[in-house]
């Protein structure tokens, strides 16, 4: 329920726990691998400007955990609780990490702690996907 596509144009899918690659030419994946632990996508997944690759895990109830993924071997790794529930999608620009929820927010995320901060609230929106570009 994730996709992303690096800056040499490799593309990456997240489903559960599951990361899988994706040949942009001819739309075939390839599983990548197993994120391990109880590592499960909440929403997207996105890719940095230095192609660090990233998405939010439905963690404990009531928010989401913040996962860096190993783009050589699908392997997750817990960046930190965000304090905020329902990111459904994700989006990298200028140096930032941002995060759009079902209810509406657009959230900071910190991308060394995990940690969430509502930006601001769109009353009567819901996100569920965001887009970025490499370029930014």
């Amino acid at each position: 329920n994730g996709f992303a596509i690096d800056s040499t144009g490799q593309g990456y899918a997240t489903a559960g726990n599951n990361v899988y690659k994706v040949d942009l030419s001819t739309g075939t994946t390839t599983f990548l691998g197993s994120m391990g632990g109880s590592f499960n996508s909440s929403g997207d997944c996105v890719i940095d400007k230095s192609d660090g690759l990233y998405m939010t895990s439905n963690g404990d109830p009531g928010s989401d955990d913040l996962i860096q993924i190993n783009p050589a071997t699908g392997a997750g790794t817990l960046i930190g609780d965000t304090g905020i529930s329902g990111i459904w999608g994700l989006t990298s620009a200028w140096g930032y990490l941002f995060g759009f929820t079902g209810q509406g927010a657009l959230v900071s995320i910190d991308k060394t702690t995990g940690a969430g901060e509502v930006i601001h609230a769109f009353q009567g929106k819901s996100f569920y996907g965001a887009a970025s570009s490499a370029m930014r």
